[in-house]
């Protein structure tokens, strides 16, 4: 499982969590935001290297966590989600 393989080496570990998120986006039982889960624990960069779809699916859920983190009780840090950001809208904008 992914979780095992986390404990083993790191370095695996992220490039499945990148591969599991893509995979996430088309498999209609995954929970929501599970690409974006799989995504934080991942790579944080080559976005582009999944396409336009991945990357759209990827700024749905980002859009949905970060309200889900601001309108709750104790607003929770977006930091994470905003560096994704602030890869997406250069991609987006040239595309």
């Amino acid at each position: 499982t992914y979780e095992r393989l986390t404990e083993k080496t790191s370095t695996i570990a992220k490039l499945l969590a990148d591969i599991l998120s893509v995979l996430s986006m088309v498999i209609p039982s995954q929970p929501t935001a599970s690409s974006l889960n799989y995504k934080l624990k991942g790579n944080r960069g080559d976005l582009d290297t999944w396409g336009h779809e991945y990357i759209r699916h990827l700024a749905g859920e980002i859009g949905t966590e970060h309200q889900r983190r601001t309108e709750a009780v104790e607003p929770e840090d977006t930091s994470e989600l905003m560096r994704l950001v602030d890869q997406i809208v250069p991609f987006n904008i040239s595309h």
